[in-house]
């Protein structure tokens, strides 16, 4: 009896082990299921103008077999507006465009949760990134200069002399520098792209200590644009002053008697 009993024992354990191993499995996923796939979850504006909208589509593609269903997306901000498609059918793709107005100067990061029917993968968190600033300066046509489009300056004798112009373009049109062309080799002339198509500096520097006089230089940039195919920027630099000297007797009775000269 007793082994009877140790037997019937073993037999429930085991078969207890069984059945909790049973429920701990994950279940395998249906044959007939959606399937997200997306290769970018991220994109960066880099530097963008505050209040100005600017738009990233995500592309999503449905490799299941059912149909897959975009239930909702939801922006981390209400500066963040959304599009999408709600239903993508196997094997084709479909895109969520997340639409940001910044708001703020600063570096930002900004998230969306996409709510899916994928039983595997039913939350996608989007991200994106920028740096806004504001633009400011002296407009010519669609440019902005940085702090003008012809910058004049005074410098002591033996001085190196290093400058900046930096401009913002805000038309409609997509921009691109094709050349830039100095009138003469007063200073060596940089283009430095912060923003391409956008935001650029241009960077005027001596090569060695400036003798007195008056130098100048023009930089024209070339455009791909029809309404302004070229800017023109000017460098002025006045190298005056020296070791000041005494004034000679002379001077000093020529001013005396100019000073105290009476006026009929």
């Amino acid at each position: 009896m007793k082994t009877y009993l140790t037997r019937f024992v073993f037999f429930l354990l085991a078969t207890g082990i069984t059945f909790a191993q049973t429920d701990n499995q994950t279940a395998p996923p249906s044959a007939n299921a959606p399937k997200v796939s997306i290769e970018k979850m991220e994109h960066n504006f880099g530097m963008i103008k505050e209040g100005t909208p600017v738009s990233a589509a995500f592309a999503i593609k449905n490799t299941g077999t059912s149909d897959l269903k975009i239930e909702e997306v939801a922006p981390s901000c209400g500066c963040t507006t959304s599009e999408y498609d709600q239903v993508i059918q196997p094997g084709k793709t479909g895109k969520v465009v997340l639409t940001l107005k910044p708001v703020g100067l600063g570096n930002f990061t900004k998230f969306a949760v996409v709510t899916t029917n994928d039983p595997q993968q039913p939350d996608i968190k989007l991200a994106i990134k920028y740096e806004s600033f504001v633009a400011k300066g002296y407009r010519v046509g669609t440019f902005l200069f940085d702090p003008k489009d012809e910058i004049s300056t005074d410098l002591a004798p033996g001085k190196n002399y290093s400058a900046r112009i930096g401009f913002f373009y805000d038309g409609k049109e997509a921009l691109k520098i094709t050349d830039f062309k100095a009138d003469k080799k007063a200073f060596d002339i940089r283009l430095e792209t912060v923003v391409e198509g956008q935001r650029y500096n241009v960077i005027a520097q001596s090569a060695a200590p400036l003798s007195a006089g008056t130098h100048k230089q023009t930089v024209k940039l070339l455009t791909n644009l029809s309404e302004q195919p070229e800017i023109e920027l000017s460098f002025v630099v006045n190298v005056v002053g020296g070791a000041a000297t005494a004034p000679t007797a002379a001077e000093k009775t020529a001013k005396t008697k100019t000073v105290s000269r009476k006026i009929n």
